[in-house]
């Protein structure tokens, strides 16, 4: 079972590599989170500046911002450390 500060980072992972932001439902697939536990999610993400929400021809989509993007940087050097000493992130 994967802890809630791998799934934000699994979420900004797969917007990271996105050029174009995704839709919800790309969310879900991609990231294999429930529909509302992933809003609940992105709400929490938005509020605290790390990706955006946008208008598209398509609807709603989000992007990952320059925050968003430093806390996946530093999130995934942490996790190589703990990893180093045998604790799963």
């Amino acid at each position: 079972m994967r802890s809630r500060i791998r799934i934000i980072a699994d979420i900004l992972r797969i917007l990271g590599d996105s050029d174009v932001g995704l839709k919800v439902s790309e969310l879900v697939r991609k990231s294999n989170v429930p529909y509302v536990r992933l809003t609940d999610i992105l709400d929490e993400l938005i509020k605290k500046g790390m990706i955006k929400q946008m208008d598209s021809e398509e609807g709603q989509i989000y992007i990952i911002t320059e925050k968003g993007i430093k806390f996946l940087k530093e999130y995934e050097k942490f996790s190589k450390f703990a990893e180093s000493f045998g604790i799963e992130v």
